[in-house]
């Protein structure tokens, strides 16, 4: 299934005939699977000024529906893990705001990964919006870094770990001068950056048990003092 495909045999269809006249309803309607909506916003872009942030916008969103949308069920499995939690619009609104943030292709990709975990029920919605905010807001060094280092437990000081300190990935470890990945860190590896790993997960379907509470770290004046020596 090429999602994006069957969207552009549409716009010459009857039922796209121009531009989008509600082009935020017509990306939300595309996120939630509609061709015709994802036509009329093709058509809009095409038809349009040249903007680069949209032209880069509209490839990013072609790339994200083509990888989420491999077969016509993905499409309801999508609507129905959406709208467990508030509005499928408002669910759908906030994805859209996460491939308009994210500046790489491997970015989107991460964000494909994770759809495709929701898709299949292996996440719930929460962990979903949760790994989606971390790819949008890490760099793809730090992300890189993660990867590389995840089955570490006593990780040195560096401006990668100090970004992922940032991005709630990664605490100090308090009985001694390094650092450790938390849950959410895992999570992101698994079903983010390495969803196609499956020697490092070859147990992909299994649901994931939360061992301790996903939390951005906060120290105390002591502790922050401690880091802060380690810095400078």
């Amino acid at each position: 299934m090429n999602f994006i495909d069957d969207a552009k045999k549409l716009i010459s269809n009857k039922e796209v005939k121009g531009k989008s006249k509600n082009l935020i309803e017509d990306l939300l309607n595309a996120i939630l699977g509609n061709p015709i909506s994802a036509a009329k916003v093709l058509l809009t872009v095409i038809e349009s000024p040249y903007f680069i942030r949209e032209k880069l916008f509209l490839v990013k969103l072609e790339r994200f529906l083509n990888g989420i949308y491999q077969q016509e069920s993905d499409i309801e499995k999508l609507k129905y893990q959406l709208a467990l939690k508030e509005d499928k619009q408002e669910n759908a609104k906030r994805i859209l705001y996460c491939i308009d943030k994210v500046e790489t292709d491997k970015k989107v990709d991460y964000l494909i990964n994770v759809t495709r975990t929701l898709i299949n029920d292996i996440i719930d919605l929460s962990t979903y919006f949760r790994i989606c905010n971390v790819v949008v807001n890490t760099l793809d060094e730090d992300l890189k870094f993660l990867a590389e280092h995840i089955k570490e437990t006593d990780i040195n000081y560096s401006l990668e770990v100090n970004g992922l300190l940032r991005s709630g990935l990664i605490n100090p470890n308090l009985k001694d001068d390094g650092y450790s990945f938390n849950s959410l860190a895992k999570f992101v590896d698994k079903y983010a950056i390495n969803f196609e790993n499956r020697t490092r997960y070859p147990n992909l379907e299994e649901k994931p048990e939360i061992k301790e509470p996903a939390r951005m770290f906060i120290a105390s004046d002591e502790e922050s003092n401690e880091i802060l020596g380690k810095i400078f």
